[in-house]
């Protein structure tokens, strides 16, 4: 979902754009189920951060094609398992007639109750001598985006799991403020 202020004047323009999807992380995708991206007069004030040399890089792998680079939440601070079964999808959106408020959700348990199936990642693991055997039972990763134009953005995170967890929000900022 990608919403705008005013797409006629660019010099103004807030720009958000949402991301959950029932695919995964497969093709160039990445783990990025209910992540969002803010940039106002087209420069990026919330957005993902890192760089990508290639794809076996142990940097694209282990932190830009991750969800910790992203907009994201981290539970026990792994991000989303790379993993075709690590899906996402919306599950509201709302655009009034007016212009003058947006609305989107969506749903990303699955993004980290799903196994990792990277090589490359369970060889990292390996070196940093930490384990991440199966998924985390999430039971709940509902991200609520309100967009109340001109000037303001709601998210609201409703987050629950089967057992006690630590909750991360990572929220990568392109400038100091």
């Amino acid at each position: 979902a990608i919403f705008h202020s005013d797409r006629t004047d660019l010099t103004s323009n807030i720009m958000l754009s949402f991301k959950s999807n029932p695919w995964g992380p497969t093709g160039h995708a990445q783990r990025e189920q209910n992540t969002f991206n803010i940039q106002k007069n087209g420069e990026p004030v919330f957005f993902r951060s890192g760089f990508r040399i290639s794809a076996q890089d142990p940097h694209n792998q282990l932190y830009y094609a991750d969800s910790r680079s992203k907009n994201s939440i981290l539970v026990n601070s792994r991000g989303q398992a790379e993993s075709s079964e690590s899906t996402g999808y919306l599950t509201h959106f709302f655009h009034d007639d007016d212009d003058e408020i947006s609305y989107v959700a969506g749903q990303a348990k699955n993004a980290y109750n799903a196994n990792s199936e990277s090589k490359l990642i369970k060889k990292e693991l390996e070196i940093f001598n930490e384990e991440r055997t199966g998924g985390l039972d999430i039971e709940d990763f509902t991200r609520h985006v309100i967009f109340l134009k001109p000037h303001y953005i709601v998210i609201y995170d409703s987050l629950q799991a089967t057992t006690p967890c630590d909750w991360e929000l990572m929220l990568h900022a392109h400038q100091e403020t």
